[in-house]
């Protein structure tokens, strides 16, 4: 996926290590970019203080000068660069740190303790004005959410925030802006889905229209083992696909679903010959019926690729069993109390942010030992009921180790190109164990 990256200017900033000297914010933020509304709303002033459009009064900055330009901090005792955990904007607020990341979901906020980790959100509150291009100021309530305060705002065009928080009691302030959700540093949205750690977008996986996945195999039984041989050729030339990409460990990665969707696998095949690019994958159909076989990878000449197949297995398939959405968000899955929630809470068509929240469920202690599974504390599998729109989604922030361990919640972000029912499948590791949750939910 290519990133493609728009200049993150910040606004008249605090000075930094010190809180706002005003963090009641008024509708005074507004626009300095051509075509920005800007009628009564006080241009010339931001939140009631001396901070001018550009003009950043230094202050008590006589030690040294602010620049934001690159997104470093000159402090009077050397330079601090940012390390943005979470591919977004950082701004120094007191003692503390915030982190602004705009996604096609909204405006995402991480409050972070001085060395720039993740702050619990207990007691963490915060409010949000912002102007969008035309549009009058809005307050928006932001919403804790997993790791972060979420603010539903639409990035469609230049826009203006300033984020009011609160954390352990003192009030802090910073300003940002930028265009759409691409801006500098922040993971941009591409055409493709994406599977890095860092991409703050997740595009739904469309089928490719230039490869084809071809499946054979010996005749199949259903509940006994077969092997089934998968190559992939270019449509046009019937040319081998060969140079495959390592994603999240692996080379391929085939999602196994019943046409009912009741059932659902995620295994790897292995490479048996390089040269031709042929595969064979070890695999038992537990009953009668038609599966779909989505194959997910990357080629160098390709790029992403998603191809899918349908294999039938032979006998009296028993009766589909309905798709129903689910009324009930919180599950027990082989040890594990689990609790989704998505942001918007009622699911469209477009970006949802996704979350888990993972309990013992012996104990209902919080989860806090996660392991990574295949590079990533999380791997989600979504799938509309036409089988054919799908997203293969992992958690967003920077890459695990092994030895990393996550809990108790877990975020991802997916795209959701239509109307209708979805299945999702989120698999976890721990203690050595892949526990796979389900959930039906409807995008309207």
């Amino acid at each position: 996926m290519r990133n493609v990256f728009i200049a993150f200017a910040l606004l008249a900033t605090p000075a930094c290590g010190k809180k706002d000297p005003s963090p009641a914010v008024d509708a005074t933020v507004v626009a300095e970019k051509p075509g920005m509304a800007c009628e009564g709303m006080g241009c010339d002033k931001m939140m009631g203080g001396d901070h001018k459009m550009g003009d950043h009064k230094m202050g008590d900055h006589a030690a040294g000068e602010h620049d934001h330009a690159a997104g470093e901090h000159d402090h009077a005792a050397g330079k601090h660069v940012h390390t943005a955990p979470h591919g977004g904007e950082v701004q120094t607020i007191g003692a503390y740190h915030i982190e602004a990341v705009p996604t096609k979901a909204g405006l995402l906020f991480f409050p972070l303790d001085g060395d720039e980790k993740e702050l619990p959100l207990e007691g963490v509150t915060g409010k949000l004005t912002f102007v969008s291009q035309g549009k009058e100021p809005a307050e928006v309530a932001l919403e804790p959410m997993g790791n972060h305060l979420h603010g539903m705002v639409v990035l469609d065009g230049p826009w203006k925030a300033v984020v009011n928080v609160t954390i352990k009691g003192e009030a802090f302030s910073a300003r940002f802006e930028g265009s759409g959700i691409r801006t500098n540093g922040m993971g941009a949205a591409g055409d493709d889905h994406d599977h890095d750690h860092g991409a703050m977008a997740m595009p739904g996986m469309k089928l490719s229209e230039t490869v084809e996945g071809k499946v054979s195999s010996e005749p199949i039984v259903a509940g006994a083992a077969t092997a089934l041989k998968i190559q992939f050729e270019r449509k046009d030339s019937h040319a081998a696909i060969t140079d495959f990409e390592v994603t999240h460990e692996q080379k391929l990665h085939v999602f196994v679903v019943s046409e009912d969707m009741s059932f659902f696998a995620h295994v790897h095949p292995d490479l048996t010959d390089a040269t031709t690019g042929a595969w064979t994958l070890p695999f038992t159909f537990p009953q009668a019926g038609k599966y779909r076989l989505y194959a997910d990878f990357k080629s160098t000449a390709q790029g992403p690729t998603v191809t899918s197949s349908t294999i039938e297995v032979p006998g009296t398939a028993p009766a589909p069993q309905p798709l129903v959405a689910d009324t009930a968000m919180t599950k027990t899955f082989e040890g594990l109390k689990v609790t989704i929630a998505t942001m918007p809470t009622t699911l469209g068509v477009g970006d949802a942010i996704i979350t888990y929240t993972i309990a013992d469920a012996a104990t209902g202690a919080p989860v806090t030992d996660l392991q990574p599974y295949l590079g990533a504390m999380a791997h989600l599998f979504i799938l509309n009921q036409d089988l054919t729109s799908m997203a293969h989604a992992h958690p967003r922030g920077p890459e695990v180790g092994a030895d990393s361990r996550g809990g108790p919640t877990v975020e991802l972000h997916a795209n959701l190109p239509k109307t209708g029912l979805y299945k999702l499948w989120a698999q976890f590791q721990r203690g050595g164990k892949i526990i796979t949750t389900d959930w039906v939910l409807e995008a309207k």
